[in-house]
């Protein structure tokens, strides 16, 4: 199917398959529910929106991430965007440095689009991706990405992946790891996201913590037909414990969140009160 979907993107214009999933996110959004009231709380609680205004970016939001996934295999394809940058000046400053860092990416927006624009010929660059995807879609973006000197740090039940991680910063390379997503982890740090407490995934902060290294937040979003705007903002010097940073990366996806309302992708109970049975 994959193979199939990279095909049919080199072929048709983008907004074939772009009007298709406006029709098909009809069908996901009615097929899980748990996923449609996390969303649709989303709107209502951290945006306000009304009734109908919730449902209406509820569906936005669908049709969003399938725009977001499609443009993905796009690229597989070799269909080409245009990329702004906002903040880059702050990535190469650390990348001319001899020192390894991290950068703290989200599910607020299509953080893969940045892996095209954020490159380093200096040093090796690794994104931690999640090991249990389809071997056709590791594989494909892994073929696009090592043409820009970035590999896979595939996530694995042993653990293994971080060694691997802390291999890389030992070495003065960059390591990208999404930061809003805990999975059911134990592991959490609650903070304030749009001003409602949330459980962060402790692991990266405390990684970036522990070896005093540079944390960057990189946020991807789409902005146009085909266009995305990748924004970059320092929030660590390698000074702040980890606490202190999963606040200070709490409130950059807070304002990101807020501008880009219908690009937030965590489809399920996000906030420690989205388990009550309010609106």
């Amino acid at each position: 199917m994959h193979r199939a979907l990279i095909a049919a993107c080199r072929i048709l214009p983008k907004w074939m398959p772009y009007s298709l999933m406006a029709l098909v996110s009809v069908g996901y959004i009615f097929s899980g529910a748990s996923q449609r009231r996390s969303i649709y709380r989303y709107f209502r609680r951290r945006h306000g929106n009304g009734r109908l205004k919730a449902a209406w970016n509820l569906y936005r939001d669908y049709v969003c991430f399938g725009m977001a996934v499609l443009d993905r295999f796009m690229l597989y394809a070799g269909k080409r965007f245009r990329i702004d940058l906002e903040g880059y000046g702050h990535y190469a400053a650390l990348n001319d440095s001899a020192d390894g860092f991290m950068i703290f990416s989200s599910h607020c927006g299509n953080f893969e689009m940045a892996g095209y624009k954020l490159t380093s010929e200096g040093k090796k660059f690794h994104v931690v991706a999640y090991g249990g995807e389809a071997p056709n879609v590791i594989r494909n973006r892994q073929r696009v990405l090592s043409r820009h000197n970035i590999r896979q740090i595939l996530t694995s039940d042993d653990l293994s992946h971080l060694f691997e991680i802390n291999n890389a910063l030992a070495g003065g390379d960059i390591v990208s790891m999404a930061a809003d997503r805990s999975l059911g982890s134990r592991k959490t740090l609650e903070v304030p996201v749009l001003d409602s407490l949330a459980a962060l995934p402790a692991g990266p902060f405390k990684v970036a913590a522990a070896r005093s290294v540079p944390v960057l937040a990189v946020f991807v979003n789409k902005t146009g037909y085909s266009r995305y705007k990748v924004k970059v903002l320092p929030i660590s010097d390698g000074s702040l414990k980890a606490t202190e940073l999963a606040h200070a990366y709490a409130g950059s996806l807070s304002d990101t969140a807020r501008k880009y309302p219908c690009q937030w992708f965590n489809f399920y109970p996000f906030w420690n009160d989205d388990k009550d049975t309010g609106k």
